[in-house]
């Protein structure tokens, strides 16, 4: 208080009761001083009732007229939310042309129905691109959070081998996802980047983030038992080849146990006959490496003629 005219000071703080929930809060007397509305309302009252963000910016004749007649009376509007259809009221100056919302959270519905909606129907309706890419999220893909619905996925490819970055981009053109590919020219790396909703990534069974080893992701049968599952792990972490004798093989390396459980599952069901072997240095800082073999030209032949999409393919071998 100023002790000359018993009046507060600009700088002094006073204490504010909400005249709505009874919620209270401290400011300046300076900033008290140049309030619009007759009567005391917190920030969420103001945004409940419709009458947040008038201040500032308008003349000291229309100000008057807000106190004489009364704020809600001029410048409140009742509107329909456009994701809920709620009726609500907000101020004039706030109302969008476009899409009006009653609350952030059904903004943020609103906006994930608009980018990613879509998908549920892609996703049922493609199937075989569905398993396709599993495979390629599993093998080579890291799994990052992206807010609490959506999940960030990156596959990466060797850069010479550029048909197999096609395939991967026909896959998601067909399931209609949105990406980004980026060529990183020194480590001879290609990347494909996107985002998938987290409902979507269950259904699969895969909805995880982080490591993989520590997850051990397993899909549900429905992608197992689809032969392009196959086709997805070997093309990110396997590959075709053939001997100087014409003797062909298909081989599998991974680190994570439950996806070569997953592999060998789709192998049994399609009955083609494969070995495992493991591998570990007996250093506790490394990983187990587990490598399963398709041999016989026969069986092998039959999988690639069963495929959508080509194996990879690697030169001769000695």
């Amino acid at each position: 208080m100023n002790p000359k005219t018993g009046r507060p000071r600009t700088r002094d703080r006073v204490c504010i009761r909400c005249d709505n929930c009874a919620s209270q809060w401290t400011t300046t007397w300076a900033v008290y001083q140049k309030k619009i509305l007759n009567s005391d309302y917190c920030r969420s009252c103001k945004n409940k009732l419709g009458i947040s963000g008038v201040k500032g910016g308008h003349s000291q004749k229309v100000k008057s007229a807000w106190k004489k007649h009364g704020i809600q009376k001029v410048m409140i509007k009742t509107i329909k939310c456009d994701n809920c259809q709620i009726e609500f009221q907000r101020c004039r100056s706030q109302i969008n042309t476009t899409k009006n919302f009653c609350s952030t959270n059904c903004r943020c519905l609103y906006n994930f129905d608009r980018l990613y909606n879509h998908l549920f129907r892609t996703f049922k309706s493609n199937q075989n691109d569905v398993a396709y890419l599993t495979g390629l999220m599993l093998g080579d893909g890291g799994f990052r959070a992206s807010g609490s619905r959506t999940t960030y996925i990156t596959i990466s490819f060797d850069i010479k081998q550029r048909y197999l970055i096609d395939i991967a981009e026909t896959a998601l053109n067909n399931l209609k996802i949105h990406f980004s590919t980026i060529d990183r020219q020194k480590t001879n790396v290609a990347e494909i980047k996107f985002h998938l909703p987290r409902k979507i990534l269950a259904s699969l069974g895969i909805d995880i983030h982080g490591s993989k080893n520590r997850c051990q992701p397993f899909p549900f049968s429905e992608v197992i038992k689809n032969i392009n599952f196959i086709g997805g792990l070997i093309n990110s972490d396997g590959y075709h080849a053939k001997r100087q004798n014409n003797h062909h093989y298909i081989q599998l390396t991974n680190t994570t146990e439950s996806i070569i459980k997953a592999f060998c599952q789709s192998l049994d069901h399609w009955s083609m006959k494969h070995r495992i072997s493991t591998y570990h240095s007996g250093n506790a800082n490394e990983k187990t490496r587990y490598d399963v073999f398709v041999s016989g030209s026969k069986q092998i032949n039959l999988l690639c003629s069963a495929l959508k999409y080509p194996l990879k393919r690697v030169a001769h071998i000695a």
